[in-house]
C-alpha cells in the first residue's frame, strides 16, 4: 500500500470537509488528485485504510455526493469506484449511503452512449471498475 497516496488522499478529504463552501474550481482540483492518487492505490482492505480514506468519504457523503455540477459529479463517482476497488470485497461507505453512490455511480452510465465525449474513457473506467470489483453484490446485502 503506497503510503504518501494514501495520506495525501486523507488530506484531500480532509481538505474539502474544512471548505465550508468550496468553489467549483477547489473541488474539481481536489477530486482530480484524489482520484489520480486513489488509482495508484493496491487493493488492502485494512482497518488503516478506511481511517485514512474516511475524511473523503465524509466529504463525498455531506455534500458531494448531492452536488449539481456533472464535472464533479462525475469526478465524484470516479473516487468512490477507486474507493470501492481499493476497499474490496468491504465497502467504503455505511449502507446508509450507499444507495445514493449507486445512483450516482449509474448516472455516470446513462453518458456511455456518447462515445465521442471527451470524458467517454473515464466513464468506461468508472463501468469497468464497478464489474471487476462486482460492486453491484453490495446492493443485494
Amino acid at each position: 500500500m503506497d503510503q504518501s497516496a494514501l495520506q495525501l488522499v486523507s488530506e484531500i478529504g480532509t481538505n474539502l470537509r474544512r471548505q465550508a463552501r468550496p468553489n467549483k474550481d477547489f473541488i474539481v482540483k481536489s477530486l482530480r488528485q484524489a482520484a489520480s492518487s486513489l488509482s495508484q492505490l493496491e487493493q488492502a482492505s485494512s482497518p488503516e485504510a478506511l481511517k485514512k480514506l474516511k475524511p473523503l468519504t465524509e466529504a463525498i457523503v455531506h455534500g458531494l455526493l448531492q452536488h449539481r455540477d456533472k464535472d464533479v459529479r462525475l469526478l465524484v463517482a470516479i473516487c468512490v469506484t477507486e474507493m470501492f476497488r481499493v476497499m474490496a470485497p468491504e465497502p467504503p461507505f455505511v449502507d446508509k449511503y450507499l444507495r445514493d453512490v449507486f445512483k450516482l455511480i449509474l448516472s455516470t452510465f446513462t453518458e456511455l452512449a456518447d462515445t465521442a465525449s471527451p470524458l467517454f474513457s473515464r466513464r468506461a473506467k468508472i463501468a469497468e471498475t464497478v464489474a471487476r470489483c462486482k460492486c453491484c453484490v453490495i446492493v443485494g446485502y
